[in-house]
């Protein structure tokens, strides 16, 4: 998504206004009970954005479910599904194939192959995905990935994920920039992590924590910085269990395949490993 020209704007303003106008009313409906929040009896930890696209939500909710699988701790994982045909609610196959991640999205469907022992579960309705995984597998922990916005389940924890690399102007209201909601929303979040600090200009960086400082004053919730670094590759005659060095991309002639929400940080990431792009094939994300 590029920003808008000056000559679109205009026509767009009032669409984003309605769209910022309905948001605003829906936050104030679930902040004062008018709209009713399910608990399912669980913990459940959602892990959300403010803005569309990749801001790095799927990998930290598989960060998450490591870290409560070394505390002892099992879980399970409900999502949307986006980009798949199944509307669930649904348990993901682990086996990655591609007719997987076509049934149940590529998002989910990675999760699910990554680690097996976690099961994952997809629905438009997580209420209902979240019920099913409890009576299926009894997890301590349901964390729900990209739930921030799905506030009929009721939460234990919001964890916001804001991208640094993103301009200010995506945090305008949809269509004008990438805004689901205001950042304003925040404040009812617990933790907010900031990724790919590593990538970001240092004007944009500073714009962005004075904003979540200026939030943070109100509520208190922790703010958590990352950095973006690629941990190695799998060549693809040995398949993903062999996961090799970075350091072999130095010089190495690359080729760029990729279908993400933010693929311009891939390829800088790629750059600073060292290694020579002959090109990169953009897709859309989610793009099969």
């Amino acid at each position: 998504m590029t920003k808008p020209s000056s000559l679109i704007e205009p026509l767009i303003a009032l669409p984003a206004g309605v769209f910022r106008a309905l948001a605003l009313t829906r936050r104030a409906a679930y902040d004062r009970g008018f709209l009713r929040t399910i608990d399912v009896g669980v913990p459940v930890i959602s892990i959300g954005n403010i803005t569309a696209g990749g801001t790095g939500k799927t990998p930290l909710t598989a960060m998450v479910v490591d870290d409560l699988k070394k505390r002892g701790i099992s879980s399970a994982i409900v999502s949307r599904g986006y980009g798949g045909t199944e509307t669930g609610p649904i348990r993901v196959g682990s086996g990655g194939q591609r007719d997987v991640a076509r049934r149940f999205g590529d998002e989910p469907a990675w999760l699910a192959a990554r680690d097996p022992d976690t099961p994952v579960f997809i629905g438009a309705d997580r209420v209902a995905a979240a019920l099913m995984a409890i009576r299926d597998v009894q997890p301590k922990v349901i964390v729900a990935d990209d739930a921030f916005q799905h506030r009929r389940l009721h939460r234990s924890m919001d964890v916001v994920v804001l991208d640094s690399t993103q301009p200010t102007w995506h945090y305008r209201p949809l269509p004008l920039g990438r805004a689901r909601e205001d950042l304003s929303s925040m404040r009812r979040a617990q933790s907010v992590f900031i990724t790919k600090i590593n990538l970001a200009p240092v004007e944009q960086l500073t714009w962005l924590r004075k904003t979540i400082g200026a939030f943070r004053e109100r509520t208190g919730f922790s703010v958590f910085e990352f950095e973006s670094a690629i941990a190695g590759y799998y060549p693809l005659e040995k398949g993903p269990a062999c996961l090799e060095s970075q350091s072999d991309l130095r010089k190495a002639r690359v080729l760029l395949v990729s279908g993400i929400g933010r693929p311009h940080t891939f390829e800088e990431l790629v750059r600073k490993s060292g290694a020579d792009i002959a090109e990169h094939m953009i897709f859309r994300d989610h793009h099969s």
